[in-house]
């Protein structure tokens, strides 16, 4: 079984700078993601697809835009 622990998605897809994010060893997550730079209330473009898609290409070569190798780094 692979557990992810933490992902740094610095440089993928939407993900500049970016710290590493904590995934807690506690089965389902809930991403909530809120984009600060549009107002605390708005969830889009906050990375929470782009965060799913950068943990696909990790596990399985892949994600769900097609993108391969290079295309996927910011």
């Amino acid at each position: 079984m692979i557990r992810i622990l933490d992902i740094n998605p610095t440089g993928i897809f939407s993900y500049g700078r970016h710290h590493t994010i904590r995934l807690d060893d506690s089965g389902v997550i809930l991403l909530d993601g809120r984009n600060l730079d549009r107002g605390p209330d708005v969830r889009v473009g906050a990375g929470k697809t782009s965060l799913f898609n950068a943990l696909c290409h990790i596990l399985f070569g892949e994600n769900d835009t097609g993108r391969t190798g290079d295309e996927v780094a910011n």
